[in-house]
C-alpha cells in the first residue's frame, strides 16, 4: 500500500478557520448507500468517530454523472479557496463534503445555514523561509464510484 506522509505541522499558524455551506439530501436514494459506506468503514482499523467522507461529482456525458464517494480522514486541508466544497451536511455522525464539478440539484439542496471547519494551510513558512508542506496524502482509505443514471446511483467499483 502507497503512503505518503510529508511533513504535518502543528503549528496554529497553519490553521484557518472557514465556513461551508450546508446542503441537505433531496435524493433519499443516497441515504442507504451512506449508511453502507459509514458501517463499511466502522470495520477498518483507520476508522474514528471525526473521518470525513467527500463526495465528488463529475460529468461524463449528457446522460451520466459519476459520484465518487470517499472517506478521506480526520482533517481538513485547504486547497486553492474553500469554494471547491460546494456544501456539507451531517449523515450518521460525520461530515460528507460536496465537491465536483458543479452543484446537482437533483441530489442535494442547498440551504442559508453554514458550518465552520477547522482548515489546514498546505503551505507554512518557516522564520528562516523554509516551506513545510502540511499535505498528507494517504492512499489506505476507501473510495465507492456510482454512476448517476435516472436518478439511480449504480455501483461501478469500490477501492
Amino acid at each position: 500500500m502507497l503512503l505518503f506522509n510529508i511533513i504535518f505541522c502543528m503549528s496554529l499558524k497553519a490553521e484557518k478557520i472557514d465556513s461551508v455551506a450546508i446542503v441537505q439530501i433531496k435524493n433519499k436514494n443516497l441515504l442507504p448507500i451512506l449508511d453502507s459506506i459509514v458501517s463499511y468503514e466502522k470495520q477498518l482499523v483507520y476508522y474514528t468517530p471525526k473521518l470525513y467522507f467527500s463526495i465528488r461529482s463529475r460529468i461524463i456525458d449528457d446522460t451520466l454523472i459519476e459520484f465518487q464517494i470517499a472517506s478521506f480522514g480526520s482533517i481538513l486541508v485547504e486547497i486553492g479557496n474553500n469554494d471547491r466544497y460546494k456544501g456539507c451536511f451531517e449523515h450518521n455522525g460525520h461530515w460528507f463534503f460536496v465537491t465536483g464539478q458543479e452543484f446537482n440539484e437533483s441530489v442535494f439542496i442547498k440551504t442559508n445555514q453554514k458550518k465552520a471547519f477547522m482548515f489546514r494551510k498546505p503551505v507554512e513558512y518557516t522564520s528562516d523561509g523554509r516551506m513545510i508542506l502540511n499535505v498528507i496524502e494517504d492512499d489506505r482509505y476507501s473510495n465507492w464510484i456510482y454512476h448517476y443514471v435516472n436518478d439511480d446511483f449504480i455501483l461501478e467499483v469500490m477501492w
